[in-house]
């Protein structure tokens, strides 16, 4: 076990020993890309875990420009953490995930960030995805999702009118009832007391969202 943590910056997070790195590797094969390019980790292997043959041998796997999938192996085979079918399952899902077209893979890149709290960089990977002009092509399940996800950061810091707009675009995406109250809360809070009353009378036949409302402010 180290005694100073490899930091993934990335997502925040700390490991200690090989198999925790190994564990965080396998369950976060959107940020492979950026972790696996830091040139520390090897260094932390090397000094921290005392692990220096493998060390040696990831290093000339960078130099020269190896697959991440070939990195990964190397790394994985230190420890008998995970099994062989475990690995090759990891495997698998790098090839699909980089099978995904580059605007579906900048989403779940996205959701990374968001999952791990990392709100800046998660806002502002969201805002990138919708600017682009290839949002559109991603399924339409998807890009409601990614309306909804970025209303969220924007009602966490107090932009309700913004985060309106956004939950309103992700329940006209993939009518999410939880994006429709959502857009609700934030017309309320937001003190948009006119479009809020209107809102209501519009989706009156979401008898089950209304309910909700009905139960949460008592009008």
């Amino acid at each position: 076990k180290a005694k100073e943590p490899y930091y993934f910056q990335s997502t925040g997070m700390k490991v200690y020993t090989m198999e925790e790195l190994c564990y965080y590797l396998y369950h976060n094969i959107e940020t492979l890309e950026e972790d696996l390019s830091e040139r520390q980790l090897v260094q932390w292997i090397r000094e921290e875990l005392g692990i220096e043959e493998r060390a040696d041998f990831l290093q000339q796997l960078m130099d020269h420009n190896a697959s991440i999938k070939d990195i990964i192996v190397s790394i994985f085979c230190t420890t008998d953490y995970y099994t062989e079918d475990e690995i090759n399952n990891l495997i698998a899902e790098i090839d699909v995930y980089f099978e995904l077209l580059p605007i579906e893979r900048k989403k779940r890149h996205a959701d990374a960030f968001l999952r791990y709290g990392k709100t800046r960089e998660a806002m502002l990977e969201y805002q990138n995805l919708l600017d682009d002009k290839d949002f559109v092509i991603i399924p339409a399940e998807e890009q409601a999702k990614a309306f909804h996800n970025m209303a969220v950061l924007l009602a966490k810091n107090g932009m309700f009118k913004n985060a309106a707009k956004y939950f309103l675009n992700a329940y006209q995406k993939g009518a999410m009832k939880e994006s429709l109250c959502q857009y609700l809360y934030s017309l309320k809070i937001g003190g948009m007391e006119e479009e809020f009353n209107a809102e209501i009378v519009r989706y009156s036949d979401e008898t089950e969202v209304m309910h909700i409302i009905e139960n949460q402010f008592y009008f």
